[in-house]
């Protein structure tokens, strides 16, 4: 065989190997969809989730890698006992420290099951003890400046209404992330037809966890915001007679698209829904304001995690 071939045979999917007069053995072809395919297949002997990056600190840098494997024991395949290995998960795990030329390393191993390992199908979430790895993700989508009509009956009074709206849609395996205690969202369609959505995730002691929105102009043209581009400092304060949580009705936002100011249109719109979702949380029309003072939009401002850490 040429050198080109022999690589070629020896790519991932090949169960044999090629020799004089012998094919190859090829996994069947498969169409992988995700997030299912993110998860584990412990229909086959064996896998790995590997990751491997670098990093640095102060002018001192590092590359990591984990290793998570999941094996499948044929053997024990047919025994009936909790007992029986019939997964094996082991992990890897190394630093390289640059600088001082070293590589530090440990592994670890274990049967799954007994809460101990776990190589779970549908996503990503493997657990070795207190080693874990999870891929957390959501997809989500939103259409800003909705015409909306509609009627509105009001104790007893009928309202024919027209307006705009905001649809968000989201599909996640986690509500947010372990740290977080909830999150401030904004969701405004301002008046000259764009559209501007910021938020953070946020952590106990009020820091952002994670941020970022967009704004989409009148065109149409959509622009992303990174990582630490959005700010939310609160500038007002109101306390809930209900639930006493203490929640800022008036923000400065501040985005690569501009510099805003969010103020609650009235300052009681805290939802109480323990009967239902179980949480308690800030939700309430707002209007937003550009840097010059100008009023440019009109939208809504969601505020979870002040009453106490969102849970649903």
């Amino acid at each position: 065989m040429t050198r080109r071939r022999s690589l070629l045979m020896s790519a991932p999917g090949f169960v044999g190997a090629m020799t004089a007069g012998f094919p190859a053995f090829a996994l069947p072809p498969a169409k992988l969809a995700f997030p299912r395919d993110h998860g584990a297949h412990p229909g086959l002997r064996t896998e790995w989730w590997y990751i491997t990056g670098h990093a640095s600190s102060g002018g001192r840098e590092f590359g990591f890698q984990v290793t998570f494997f999941r094996t499948r024991v044929d053997a024990t395949q047919g025994m009936s006992s909790r007992f029986a290995a019939k997964q094996l998960v082991f992990a890897h795990a190394a630093v390289t420290d640059v600088q001082g030329r070293k590589l530090w390393h440990d592994q670890r191993i274990a049967r799954e099951g007994f809460d101990v390992a776990l190589a779970a199908e549908g996503d990503a979430r493997v657990r070795l003890r207190d080693w874990s790895l999870d891929r957390r993700a959501s997809y989500y989508y939103s259409m800003p400046q909705l015409d909306a009509r509609g009627a509105i009956t009001l104790q007893g009074r009928r309202f024919d209404a027209k307006g705009k709206a905001w649809l968000d849609h989201e599909w996640s395996e986690e509500l947010m992330h372990a740290d977080a205690v909830g999150w401030d969202w904004i969701g405004m369609n301002l008046d000259d037809g764009s559209a501007l959505t910021a938020f953070r995730l946020r952590k106990q002691d009020g820091t952002a966890l994670w941020d970022g929105g967009s704004f989409r102009s009148a065109k149409g043209d959509l622009f992303g915001f990174n990582r630490g581009e959005v700010d939310f400092s609160p500038q007002r304060s109101w306390t809930s007679p209900v639930s006493k949580a203490v929640y800022p009705v008036e923000w400065i936002v501040r985005t690569p698209a501009d510099f805003y100011t969010v103020k609650a249109v009235i300052d009681n719109q805290e939802l109480d829904s323990r009967s239902s979702t179980g949480a308690i949380y800030w939700e309430g029309l707002s209007d937003l304001f550009d840097s010059n003072g100008k009023r440019v939009g009109r939208g809504y401002l969601e505020m979870t995690g002040y009453a106490q850490r969102l849970r649903i």
